[in-house]
């Protein structure tokens, strides 16, 4: 009686452990396809966040012999929103092509909404679709916080070779650097208790210049 109440114990205790060792693994699984989905998710946010505002014709923004120039505000590839403030949704325009004016075929959107049974997802609009794509899989990805909010710096008066009226802003050119701060929270569709953010914070590289010279 005292072997078999001492087998039946050892055979619980490893019962036990290969149970705690199942829930430990399947958990570490949870979390890989949490954070690969994520990670794939907030790289195709930055990288085309980071390239919002390219322009296609950035040459005819500098003043030709004759005087002439076209501003860069004008063609709304400067335009990205939010302007002010978090927003749960980022739109912005990348140039397809050479001509001076931004259209909806050169529009990106990146939006939180959520799918039918409530699970968040994060959706891209590419240029010139009419529908959204989800990045996120729902099967895999709660999506439960996208925040996309500018620390764009103050803009910075540019130098002429001749006086700019009244010599302040905005009457001469002008230079803003732009920053975006993303975040993304997310849990394991499976497993609540399994939840992640990732944050970045992206530079545009193409600085917002409004204004010409005299």
């Amino acid at each position: 009686m005292v072997g078999l109440a001492v087998g039946m114990f050892i055979v619980a205790a490893a019962l036990l452990s290969t149970v705690h060792l199942t829930e430990s693994n399947r958990r570490v699984l949870l979390e890989a396809r949490l954070n690969q989905d994520m990670r794939a998710t907030m790289d195709m946010v930055t990288r085309h966040l980071r390239r919002a505002g390219y322009w296609g014709n950035a040459q005819a923004g500098a003043r030709g012999a004759d005087g002439s120039a076209t501003s860069y505000a004008t063609t709304g590839y400067a335009e990205v929103t939010p302007v002010a403030g978090a927003a749960s949704a980022v739109s912005l325009r990348i140039a397809q092509d050479a001509d001076d004016l931004a259209g909806a075929d050169e529009t990106f959107e990146f939006r939180l909404e959520p799918d039918a049974q409530g699970k968040g997802r994060l959706q891209v609009r590419l240029a010139g679709a009419t529908n959204y794509q989800d990045l996120t899989d729902p099967a895999i990805t709660d999506v439960r916080d996208f925040s996309v909010e500018p620390r764009n710096a103050d803009p910075v008066a540019l130098s002429c070779p001749g006086s700019c009226a009244s010599g302040s802003l905005p009457a001469c050119p002008t230079l803003q650097v732009r920053r975006y701060e993303v975040s993304l929270t997310a849990r394991a569709s499976f497993d609540p208790a399994v939840q992640r953010t990732l944050q970045a914070t992206v530079r545009l590289r193409n600085d917002a210049l409004s204004g010409t010279c005299p």
